[in-house]
């Protein structure tokens, strides 16, 4: 599990390897709850990234990507810790907490009032989604 200190590692990490502005990466969903304190740790990081940055085919000099296909949509995993999306999330919806962008917290309690709501959410899921809600909410 990944703590705060250790997604600032992670996201650092990934910025440097593929020579991207820290700035242009987004941490989103469970990692965006840490880094608000609202959750103390989490299994992955998700990140959106902007294509004006990087090209997926930049991202495969890792190794190859392992796809999924999630309530979020299309993600590919880059490292053991990350997945990457290829949204790209508006200025307007994100904060950055401790030199990391992230969701902002009313934009992260939308994506989880959408994932409470997906009627193809695993129900244990449900509970942790309403939790973070309830948590985002204070």
């Amino acid at each position: 599990m990944l703590n705060k200190q250790a997604i600032i590692e992670k996201v650092n990490a990934f910025s440097q390897k593929f020579d991207l502005p820290v700035n242009a990466i987004v941490v989103g969903y469970g990692a965006a709850a840490v880094m608000h304190g609202v959750r103390e740790d989490t299994r992955d990081i998700d990140v959106d990234m902007s294509g004006n940055h990087i090209t997926w085919v930049d991202l495969q000099t890792a190794g190859p990507l392992k796809y999924h296909k999630g309530l979020t949509g299309d993600s590919y995993s880059v490292t053991p810790d990350i997945d990457a999306h290829p949204e790209e999330v508006p200025e307007s919806k994100t904060v950055v907490i401790d030199g990391i962008t992230c969701y902002s917290k009313e934009y992260l309690r939308e994506c989880y009032i959408a994932f409470m709501n997906n009627p193809n959410r695993m129900e244990h899921k449900r509970e942790q989604d309403r939790l973070t809600v309830e948590a985002l909410s204070k």
